[in-house]
């Protein structure tokens, strides 16, 4: 989430209000010496409150010691679970059991079906609607970016041509930048489909991760029965939320089947 684009902002407090434009300004022509006519924006905030994301492994003090690179090897491995379980709250997460609410679940983002009973990404048509859909809202086509299930990441990524040539990607594709995670589902519902995922397309930059506590990892001998079982703590804290700025900039594609 954060390579795709996301912006970081430093939380002071357990909340932090950001500012957000739900709707646009207006411009009108006028004659000279005319008064202007007051463009009428709305504006708004969306709230950020902290959640604390955890992992705690404890780690025989003896394998330390026998192998000089388990040390490493296991925090690199909280790290990566870290991370993984950061994606997959700012995607995804439910906005309840003290989970961020994830882009998908947000009733103000951009939506785009794949049909009823969901349809495959047969070629880059789909995003190029989805590129023109964030544009009808005023947003960008240039600097986007998608998120795809690993699945659907490598169907698109393998698409051909009638000469089993790679498909050459429309202009506003071939300025975005793909990601994929293991974490989206490819087990969603859409119709009669069994096997429907979901894809995020748009702005990036439009999701905020607010930072109250950066990644911290913490080792302790003593805490709990660690110095009664001869182990080893290693506690892994973040505490952070998510929220968007331009909702509609941001398109989650819903449906896509194998």
């Amino acid at each position: 989430i954060v390579g795709s684009g996301a912006l970081t902002v430093p939380m002071e407090s357990a909340t932090l209000d950001i500012p957000r434009l739900l709707t646009d300004p207006t411009a009108s022509w006028r004659g000279e010496n005319d008064p202007i006519t007051e463009g009428d924006p709305t504006f708004g905030a969306a709230q950020l409150t902290a959640r604390s994301l955890a992992c705690l492994v404890s780690v025989p003090n003896e394998l330390l010691l026998d192998s000089p690179v388990a040390g490493n090897f296991i925090t690199s491995a909280i790290t990566k679970a870290m991370a993984v379980a950061m994606d997959t709250g700012a995607l995804m997460g439910t906005g309840t059991v003290n989970q961020p609410l994830g882009l998908v679940n947000r009733p103000d983002i951009g939506k785009y079906s794949m049909g009823q009973n969901g349809a495959a990404l047969v070629d880059w048509s789909t995003f190029v609607k989805v590129a023109g859909q964030i544009a009808g809202a005023n947003g960008p086509i240039e600097g986007l970016s998608y998120i795809l299930a690993s699945r659907d990441y490598t169907t698109v990524e393998g698409l051909t041509d009638t000469l089993h040539q790679p498909l050459r990607k429309p202009d506003v594709v071939g300025k975005m930048t793909g990601f994929t995670t293991s974490k989206i589902p490819t087990n969603l519902t859409q119709g009669t489909a069994p096997n429907a995922s979901f894809g995020v397309c748009g702005d990036m930059s439009q999701v905020i991760l607010g930072i109250r506590q950066a990644f911290t990892l913490e080792v302790s001998r003593e805490a709990g029965a660690a110095f009664q079982n001869n182990q080893t703590l290693i506690r892994a804290i973040l505490r952070m939320d998510v929220s968007v700025q331009q909702p509609k900039w941001i398109v989650a594609i819903q449906g896509i089947i194998p």
